[in-house]
């Protein structure tokens, strides 16, 4: 799942190069999980690789959400 431009940590910002980053959401018949390390695309390792931010965390569990109500899936 990518990551939003506007929830940006300064340095992911900055990486330009390292841009888009993204998350990983593991979809199975019971369960979704949602790493919440934010990758690179692009670089298999680098600083602005890290724990998601608050911002992040936040734009990721309402983009979860708003996919399953609109699937009409109750979690």
């Amino acid at each position: 799942m990518p990551i939003e431009t506007f929830s940006l940590s300064e340095i992911q910002q900055t990486h330009i190069d390292c841009q888009p980053y993204f998350v990983a959401v593991d979809l199975q018949e019971d369960q979704l999980v949602c790493e919440l390390l934010v990758r690179t695309k692009n670089k298999m390792r680098c600083d602005c690789m890290g724990y998601a931010t608050e911002l992040q965390r936040n734009t990721i569990i309402d983009l979860i959400d708003s996919l399953l109500d609109e699937l009409g899936i109750r979690a």
